[in-house]
């Protein structure tokens, strides 16, 4: 078995020059996870796993003047987007057969928005 526990704090300020728009984001989450496994006997494993991670948006994903270097497809981003908590359970199998190796995996991973305080001073 293995367990851990991260904490991490984001302070974060943002100003877009040409609007003069102002953003600050200031949290702080618990990232656990833990790890078991269990061999009962030299053929068969089972090993269940859970960890929570954050996904942030990218600078292209927050950009938000339109990219025109493809004509066709013009992109912009999305400079109010947040990040995401994603909670992963993972569920494994394995059998050993002579020089053979069978894995079972199922996994479930749920996403959430993060939800702080954003905080857009007047223009």
């Amino acid at each position: 078995m293995q367990a851990g526990l991260r904490i991490e704090h984001t302070a974060l300020q943002t100003h877009q020059l040409v609007s003069d728009a102002r953003g600050t984001w200031n949290y702080t989450y618990l990232f656990p996870s833990l790890h078991i496994s269990r061999k009962f006997d030299t053929n068969n494993e089972v090993q269940l796993s859970y960890s929570r991670r954050i996904n942030r948006p990218n600078f292209w994903q927050l950009n938000p003047f339109a990219d025109y270097s493809d004509p066709v497809n013009l992109r912009s981003g999305n400079p109010n987007l947040q990040p995401e908590l994603i909670d992963a359970v993972e569920g494994t199998y394995t059998r050993y057969i002579d020089r053979q190796t069978l894995t079972l995996t199922a996994y479930f991973r749920q996403t959430n928005i993060l939800t702080f305080l954003f905080v857009r001073s007047p223009n």
